[in-house]
């Protein structure tokens, strides 16, 4: 493969910068639009990083394709920084047409940090030229020189024709150097060494950038496609050195002697600059770090510090969260690994974070092995002072407020600050003694004054998005949503930090007895049929405050001469009975229990309470009790029996045949409760395998009974075989037959009353 040499057009998608540049038109043809200037740009063709160069250009002329050798020069003071003369400038005329054009930061002449004052001049001789002034941050360059003493390309063993010279198939060496395994525009790259073994011995001298890794390359460039011969990739370091290599052996390659020295090249000093200025509008202080740190902290992972003094020298504590990042700048509380050892660094500090105490500051960088390179410190002639951020703010409190029926605690917050910055964010926050959220949920009352306009601002904090400079808030906690009897109040400002706005010490409320916000009330009780169950039915209206529906639960307690008892039936359109929840301010819930469950003069107990989610009593305690009569009794034991099955033949390829089941499963239903749930077998054959099926239970005579089919993978699937009562199934004489129901051919269940 033959590597191109000169600079080509490329194409990116990155940020973008424009300056304003002077054009001049040699001979009043030529026109340039659009020009941008990319920095920090990496492109895979060269494998390092630049400065991307792209603008559009038109040339009315006659002829219709124009070509010209154009140049482009950095320079700075009359010293070049950087020359290219080979870019080759291709227009079509009278119409507008894109160059692009990359510079690597490795050739350009300048040592790492930020420069300015530097200007670029683009030619196109006889037509039109372009000066623009950039300013650019240089990265850390080193210089590497490698210098080849011998090498030698391994003999193979070829057939050739003997007439032909044995010279025309030996290999034409020549090798390159590149930094990244996707590059086709190599840094250094031979003259072919024509029909030899031999490597012959050169120096070359090339640029890279701190970081960047070298691999040499060698190549033959016999054949219609040039053949690697063998590739040697460098461990390259990051600071100075100077090694010599004997005998080198990879691919194709031996023999390789070589001497290879790199240098950092020097950077520029370390300086502080403090300035009073606004970055978007927001007051502050701008401090600009340059720094050119020793070659040895290159492996090492850097914390910048600052050190702040007042004016006797005294250390004043300032938040590091407080710093803004800006150009260059690091994290001030992590280690970090600095892409380079030299550069700028630049942070800013709003203005409600400056101490005007502060007279002298210092940096230093730390490394993880604590060694510290510490710079010179800027003393502040004239203290930098801003006007105070809180004018003033203040709190009161109610206890004992009812608000749409619910007890709890009224806050009333105000305060005023001076020039927070749009963005900003107000937060208020209910603490205990351990610094931990004391609330559950907080409820704010909006300026209307309206409490059917009062929402939860968060699950049991304060954020305000957009606060006012001046404002007056107010917020409700229900005493359930408080954790504690004991909490302070912090209201802080949040635009880059913390701003403490209010802080109010630990506030103790009066001791909280059981609430009864919430009532429960029996408003009928009948034995009736419910949702498939008969059974003595109590009605219970309730009322909640809405600040806590969603947030509280119904508890039972139900005993049968005072044992518990579970199987009892909670019925509600207001209730959520999965997980607990009373879902509205109103309602009426249907607590029934099942009669065949029951014995004649058993004794039945039942309580009932709302509790918060927090456990916290919101309502009475409703206390219920009923002694069960003979006259309501009529309970039977009855069996249920599958004697023949048949499914549809269809379903025969769906089997199981490790364990003969079909997808489906025989469901057996009184009431509301699934007694009996198995898959069914596609071959039912056997007495152990029916009695299996066979089941006994107690039953009311109005029970509802279902018997149906459903789909183990597809539970909404079903085929309901049959559904009645007691009465229903005797009429049919204690028999259930279904044929040609989907899935079965045939399905016969027999029952019988036992008692």
């Amino acid at each position: 493969m033959r590597f191109l040499l000169s600079i080509i057009v490329l194409s990116f998608c990155l940020g973008q910068v424009t300056w304003a540049q002077q054009v001049n038109s040699i001979d009043g043809k030529f026109q340039l639009r659009n020009f941008k200037l990319q920095k920090n740009v990496f492109d895979d063709n060269h494998s390092t990083r630049g400065i991307l160069l792209s603008f559009e250009t038109n040339y009315r002329a006659e002829n219709k394709l124009i070509s010209k050798e154009s140049s482009l020069i950095i320079h700075k003071k009359g010293d070049t920084l950087y020359q290219s003369n080979n870019l080759l400038w291709i227009q079509r005329a009278g119409q507008w047409q894109m160059t692009q054009i990359f510079i690597p930061y490795r050739e350009i002449n300048l040592e790492a940090g930020q420069h300015s004052g530097i200007e670029l001049l683009y030619l196109i001789p006889s037509i039109g030229e372009l000066r623009h002034k950039i300013t650019f941050e240089q990265f850390t360059r080193l210089a590497i020189e490698l210098e080849v003493q011998q090498g030698e390309i391994k003999e193979r063993l070829k057939s050739w024709d003997p007439s032909i010279n044995i010279t025309s198939w030996l290999p034409d060496p020549y090798w390159t150097i590149r930094t990244g395994e996707q590059a086709t525009i190599p840094i250094v790259q031979t003259i072919d060494t024509l029909n030899s073994f031999f490597v012959k011995s050169e120096k070359v001298r090339f640029y890279i950038l701190k970081g960047e890794t070298v691999i040499w390359d060698f190549w033959d460039e016999d054949g219609e496609e040039d053949e690697l011969l063998g590739q040697y990739i460098f461990d390259q370091a990051n600071g100075d050195f100077k090694k010599t290599y004997f005998g080198q052996m990879f691919g194709d390659v031996k023999n390789l002697d070589f001497e290879i020295s790199q240098k950092i090249l020097a950077q520029q000093p370390i300086s502080l600059y403090v300035n009073e200025t606004s970055h978007k509008g927001k007051k502050g202080v701008h401090i600009d770090i340059e720094y050119d740190l020793a070659r040895a902290y290159s492996s090492e992972k850097i914390k910048p510090n600052f050190i702040f003094l007042d004016e006797n020298k005294n250390p004043l504590t300032v938040d590091l969260n407080i710093f803004k990042k800006m150009e260059g700048a690091v994290d001030l509380n992590v280690f970090t690994q600095l892409d380079s050892t030299g550069g700028d660094m630049r942070y800013f500090i709003p203005f409600y974070f400056w101490d005007s105490a502060i007279r002298y500051i210092q940096v230093e960088f730390e490394t993880e092995k604590a060694q510290k390179a510490i710079g010179a410190p800027r003393f502040l002639v004239n203290p930098i002072e801003f006007d105070k951020v809180v004018v003033y703010s203040g709190l009161d409190i109610q206890q004992y407020t009812k608000v749409e029926g619910a007890t709890g605690v009224y806050f009333r917050m105000y305060y005023r600050v001076r020039e927070i910055h749009q963005y900003s964010k107000l937060e208020i926050k209910f603490l205990n003694e351990n610094e931990e959220i004391a609330t559950s949920r907080i409820y704010q009352i909006p300026h209307s004054k309206k409490t059917t306009d009062i929402f939860a601002l968060d699950q049991n904090h304060i954020t305000i998005s957009a606060p006012r400079e001046q404002d007056t808030l107010e917020f409700f906690i229900p005493y359930p949503e408080l954790k504690e009897n004991k909490f302070s109040v912090e209201m802080n400002m949040v635009p880059d930090g913390t701003v403490p706005i209010l802080r109010e010490g630990i506030i103790e409320l009066a001791g909280r007895a059981n609430l009864s916000d919430a009532k429960l009330e029996l408003e009928k009780e009948t034995n009736q049929f419910l949702a498939g169950d008969y059974g003595h039915n109590y009605a219970i209206g309730f009322t909640l405050p809405r600040f806590y529906q969603n947030r509280s639960k119904l508890e039972i307690e139900v005993k049968l001469n005072g044992k518990d008892f579970k199987n009892y039936k909670l019925i509600s359109s207001v209730y959520q009975a999965e997980n607990q929840r009373m879902t509205s301010g109103k309602g009426e819930l249907n607590l029934l229990i099942p009669l065949r469950y029951m014995q004649r003069n058993l004794r039945v107990e039942v309580e009932a309470v709302i509790l918060h989610d927090e456990g916290n009593i919101l309502s009475n305690k409703l206390e219920l009790n009923w002694t069960v009569k003979d006259e309501t009794i009529n309970n039977r034991k009855v069996s249920f029996s599958v004697r023949q099955l048949k499914f549809d033949k269809v379903w025969e390829e769906a089997v199981d045949t490790s364990t003969g089941n079909t997808p489906w499963d025989y469901v057996l239903m009184v009431g509301s409760d699934e007694v009996l749930k198995l898959p069914m077998k596609y071959n039912f054959k056997g007495q152990v395998l029916k009695a299996a099926y066979a089941k006994e239970l107690f039953l009311h005579r109005e029970d509802l009974i279902l018997v149906y089919l459903q789909h183990r993978d597809r539970p909404k699937l079903q085929q309901l075989l049959w559904e009645g009562d007691l009465g229903k199934l005797s009429q049919n004489k204690l028999s259930i037959q279904a044929q040609d129901m989907t899935p079965v051919k045939r399905i016969s269940i027999k029952s019988k009353i036992l008692n």
